[in-house]
């Protein structure tokens, strides 16, 4: 099935970018060993890419909005119940659903 693309990509992509890093730092809260390293390393890597496409596209969208705050909530709470391994598997789907996104963004955007 292909990702439809939303109405304004740019805004859902940024607020997708600001989601992703208040997970990683939410989740990085009660993850351990190994994991905790990474989430360190995804958070570096997520606040260059919101701070990357808030200039790209002249934005400052800082907030998530209501349905990303929902899912936020929703998410961590499945990875304190889970633990570790619901953690992995979020950032899996979190990694699949980015590439996706972004070929999405190229053909709205290619020349």
């Amino acid at each position: 099935m292909p990702l439809t693309v939303p109405h304004d990509p740019a805004r859902s992509l940024i607020l997708d970018e600001i989601f992703d890093l208040a997970l990683y730092r939410e989740l990085r809260i009660f993850a351990s060993g190994p994991l905790k390293g990474l989430l360190d390393e995804l958070i570096r890597i997520e606040e260059t890419h919101v701070q990357f496409w808030q200039e790209f596209f002249h934005s400052r969208i800082t907030d998530l909005d209501l349905p990303r705050r929902l899912k936020l909530h929703v998410l961590v709470m499945a990875c304190r119940l889970f633990g570790d391994p619901a953690i992995h598997l979020i950032l899996e789907a979190i990694e699949v659903y980015g590439i996706r996104k972004y070929l999405s963004i190229w053909n709205v955007y290619r020349v």
